[in-house]
């Protein structure tokens, strides 16, 4: 795209669509400085936006012969194919619609909201006018599809490259935490095997100790209560004898 550009790439932004049948892709190109200009409202009130859409992919999806347009107050976006499309003041529509059709045979389906006075009827040109909302605001978010739409929040802009922004300086630090904690852990499972054995091998120790007192006790079931059980009898076979 850089031989297409008559600006220096690098002060531009570049947004992918998504993939076409014929493999290719749409790329939206805006200078950085106008994305921006665009954003410092809603950070300065400490909004992050989930998406940035051109206005022009808000309109109507076009059909064969037919675009979309909508009219604000002196300015007229028209949306002449599935992802292009051209903005103008309202003085300028008939050169560039003449520019963009000179056969004139497109049919140019005009939203038309609210507080806008244009009289279109003048273009000769074929036309339909589309009244019935109450501001452009409401008619952009009503036609707007995703899937045949673009976001612009896409490399530097995005979500997900704020958070790496965000995440890089303490990814040191998470690593180290996340070793400390590894190792730790990794201290207390030896510690608890030990401890296992160690029991382990104290329970073997008293059963032959209690097998060494009691040879007539070959099955150990409950050491303990068995211990008891022995305990009371020794006892009671002492108070008998005195």
């Amino acid at each position: 795209l850089e031989e297409q550009m008559a600006e220096d790439v690098d002060t531009l932004h570049f947004a992918l669509g998504p993939r076409q049948p014929d493999r290719s892709y749409p790329v939206a190109v805006v200078a950085r400085a106008l994305m921006e200009q665009w954003l410092a409202p809603l950070r300065e009130h400490g909004l992050q936006p989930e998406a940035l859409i051109p206005e022009t992919l808000c309109l109507p999806a076009t059909e064969p012969g037919q675009w979309s347009a909508l009219a604000e107050p002196g300015h007229v976006t028209v949306r002449t194919d599935a992802y292009s499309g051209f903005g103008c003041v309202s003085e300028d529509l008939p050169l560039f619609l003449e520019m963009t059709d000179p056969t004139r045979a497109t049919l140019l389906r005009i939203i038309v909201p609210q507080g806008v006075n244009d009289d279109f009827t003048r273009l000769q040109w074929p036309l339909e006018l589309l009244p019935g909302f109450s501001d452009p605001l409401a008619a952009l978010l009503q036609n707007h599809a995703p899937d045949r739409s673009l976001n612009l929040l896409q490399g530097g802009y995005s979500q997900r490259e704020d958070f790496r922004r965000l995440w890089m300086p303490w990814r040191a630090a998470a690593i180290l935490r996340s070793a400390w904690i590894a190792v730790t852990v990794t201290q207390h499972v030896c510690q608890a095997v030990r401890l296992n054995h160690q029991i382990a091998a104290l329970e073997q120790q008293n059963v032959q100790r209690y097998q060494a007192l009691f040879p007539s006790e070959t099955r150990i079931v409950d050491l303990e209560a068995q211990a008891a059980q022995q305990m009371k009898i020794l006892q009671g076979g002492s108070q008998g004898g005195l």
